[in-house]
């Protein structure tokens, strides 16, 4: 229901979220840490089971989860807006590329975790130590899908893995039969 009230607002919602962005990038850094708090206070002082206080039906993770939502659609729009100055820019082809194969990443993503879990147990580190490499670890899976995905996308027919099947053969200007040379931006004046 809130999507469709979204949609039906958007203009609205769209400018109060940019008018509140810092606000909402405070609100969700200060929620992502209060997680661990509502964690701790779950096992300590509700004494829930692991799955029970990680549960993601508590009156906290509603006001969470739409908080992060807004923050990713502020993300969003901003991205857009440096997009349009600099579309040539590394970060922004890497982005593109990523949203090319974002289904792949998530299927291959099992993989890169098994492969860490592999590493990890031959290593013998502490809860501590693995706190602190936990950067680390969601680097190493993100890299591993993406380039599992990236394999497959590239390499026919090895894309119908990813959900991006491709045709064996490859038109003149070296794009996959299945994509699009050409694609035009929705502009507020075109609607």
């Amino acid at each position: 229901m809130s999507g469709g009230l979204v949609s039906l607002h958007y203009e609205k919602v769209k400018q109060w979220l940019l008018a509140h962005q810092v606000l909402i990038g405070w609100g969700a850094l200060s929620l992502s840490i209060g997680t661990i708090g509502l964690y701790v206070f779950n096992k300590q002082v509700l004494n829930f089971g692991h799955n029970a206080a990680v549960s993601p039906h508590q009156p906290y993770m509603l006001i969470y989860d739409v908080v992060m939502i807004a923050f990713v659609f502020v993300l969003g729009q901003r991205y857009a807006v440096w997009h349009t100055k600099r579309p040539e820019h590394w970060l922004a082809r890497l982005i593109g590329h990523g949203a090319q194969v974002s289904f792949g990443v998530y299927l291959c993503q099992t993989i890169a975790i098994s492969l860490l879990g592999g590493l990890l147990s031959l290593g013998g580190f502490s809860n501590g130590m693995l706190i602190l490499l936990l950067p680390i670890g969601y680097i190493f899976i993100l890299a591993v899908s993406f380039t599992i995905a990236w394999l497959c996308y590239r390499i026919a027919p090895f894309g119908w893995l990813i959900g991006r099947p491709q045709s064996l053969s490859v038109s003149s200007k070296g794009v996959l039969n299945h994509e699009q040379t050409h694609r035009s931006v929705v502009s507020e004046s075109n609607k």
